[in-house]
Formats: C-alpha cells, sequence, structure tokens
C-alpha cells in the first residue's frame, strides 16, 4: 500500500443507477492494483454518514484493502442525481477522478422501475408510474425512473465544480460488449494511472433482476418501517424470493418509442456536452 492516502479517494463511481456501476465494480475489484469497498459507501450522500467527518470516510475507503493496492475509490450510484453531493466531493477531495457509466436511457428507466418493484417501493405498472412521474415527484422525489435518465443534467451540476478532464465516460453497452470491454477497461486502467497488467478478467454477471413473488408484502413492509426489523426483513425476503424466477417481462413497443422520442433531445445535449458518440441508443 502506497504511503501517502491523504488524497484518498483517487476516484468516485458516481452513478448511473442501474446503467451497470455494479459490474463496473466487480471488474476493478478484480485489478490487483485498484481497491474498492465490495459496498457503497453512502457518505456525501447520507446525512448520518457525511456527520461522521472525512476520516471516517477514508477508513471506510481504505478497509481491508491488500497490501498491493496503489489506487483506491468508491462507488455509490446514488451521488449522481442529488444536488449537494458534488459540491461536498469538491469541498473534501476536489482532485478525485469522477467515473459515470452511461445505459441506453429507456433500458435503464426500465431497470430502475423493475429495481423498485423488486424493493417492494413500486406498485404501479411501468406505463402508469412514467406518465405520473412528475406528479409523483412533486410529493416524493423517490419517484424518479424517468428524471434519472436525463444524464446531462446531472453531469452539467458536476461540471459545476470538476472539469471535464478530471471525468471519465464509459458506455455500458461497450462494458458488456466481449469483443469490445478490454478495450474499455484498458482506457480507463490508463485514466486512473494503471495499466491491465494487474488485472483478471471475470465475466460473471452481477445485479441480476429477480422479481417478488408477492410485492405488496414488501410495499407494506416499507410504508409501516417493518422492513427494518431484521426478523420481519428475513421472513418477507425468504416469502418472496424463495424460488427465484429471474427477469422481467419486455416492454411494449409502444411504450419503447414513446420514452425513445422522450429521450431524443436530451441524448442529443449530452452528446454534444461529452463529445461522445451516442449513436447506438438509437438503433
Amino acid at each position: 500500500m502506497r504511503k501517502d492516502t491523504s488524497s484518498i479517494p483517487d476516484f468516485i463511481i458516481v452513478g448511473f443507477m442501474k446503467s451497470g456501476t455494479t459490474t463496473l465494480l466487480h471488474h476493478l475489484r478484480n485489478h490487483r492494483k485498484i481497491h474498492l469497498p465490495a459496498n457503497e459507501v453512502h457518505f456525501f450522500d447520507r446525512e448520518e454518514n457525511f456527520a461522521k467527518g472525512f476520516d471516517w470516510y477514508q477508513k471506510k475507503v481504505l478497509k481491508n484493502s491488500p497490501e498491493e493496492a496503489m489506487i483506491f475509490g468508491e462507488k455509490t450510484a446514488t451521488y449522481s442525481h442529488l444536488d449537494k453531493v458534488a459540491k461536498r466531493i469538491h469541498e473534501n477531495c476536489p482532485q478525485t477522478k469522477i467515473i459515470w457509466v452511461l445505459r441506453n436511457p429507456v433500458a435503464r428507466t426500465y431497470s430502475s422501475y423493475w429495481h423498485d418493484y423488486k424493493q417492494g417501493m413500486e406498485l404501479l405498472s411501468f406505463e402508469r408510474a412514467i406518465r405520473k412521474e412528475e406528479r409523483r415527484i412533486e410529493e416524493n422525489s423517490y419517484y424518479s425512473h424517468k428524471n434519472r435518465s436525463i444524464y446531462h443534467l446531472q453531469i452539467q451540476r458536476f461540471l459545476e465544480y470538476f472539469p471535464m478532464e478530471q471525468m471519465y465516460f464509459i458506455l455500458f453497452e461497450d462494458m458488456i460488449n466481449p469483443y469490445n470491454n478490454d478495450h474499455v477497461l484498458n482506457k480507463l486502467f490508463h485514466f486512473l494511472g494503471t495499466s491491465n497488467e494487474y488485472f483478471e478478467y471475470s465475466a460473471e454477471v452481477k445485479n441480476k433482476t429477480v422479481l417478488p413473488r408477492y410485492p405488496i408484502t414488501l410495499y407494506v413492509g416499507h410504508k409501516l418501517g417493518l422492513i427494518n426489523h431484521p426478523k420481519v426483513k428475513n421472513m418477507l425476503l425468504s416469502l418472496n424470493f424463495k424460488n427465484k424466477q429471474p427477469g422481467y417481462r419486455k416492454m411494449s413497443v409502444e411504450t419503447q418509442k414513446e420514452l425513445k422520442s422522450y429521450f431524443h433531445q436530451h441524448n442529443k445535449k449530452l452528446e454534444h456536452l461529452i463529445n461522445m458518440d451516442l449513436s447506438i441508443w438509437d438503433q
């Protein structure tokens, strides 16, 4: 391990949720010179953690790091969409490199919905959820499947504090492409100041979606706060996920077209902002 760890973290994966950040975390943890905590730290977005101070945060990032590690970072995918986070990161570690994983926003929006459905946080159909989103955001900003897929607005918020040269963008579609992922990861390693010499590739799939058998039980558990009690939580998880049924229903062609049209101009703005070809999302 390097002697001076005062500048840690060297990088933070800030988003986007349901865009492959866990897959990227898995790859980086297979690099012997890079260390990240296995779980999200949630320092800059959760008041109870932020109040513990930056020393606490650095210790969380360094915890269980191997002797060989020289580059340290973390991944918390909720950082991207919260207003306060970019400023907090800059105030505490302005030299930190910011990493983003971008996914076709139509697919990300759908994945976000099913993630919340799986957790018991969403009971509406996908179509009703996205059509009622603006009104729901006014009542509770949590329900923002489409809004969190407008990437350029969230990136611009970070650009108020960090230069573009300090940011790195990865396309999810490139990262999971077996013919291209080596190139994608090698470029990222170079950006972080290392090489693929210490990297061992693994194609293991992370974060497979598994749907609950009785989503209403999870929804009620969240609403009543019962999910915070370990015994009740374990009972609900066992009830809903004992016999795993992976995957979720395909989006209707009509809804897909509607969302593709909705995101078109946003994608063009993103393309211009980060100077990246996003034509793969038009296919």
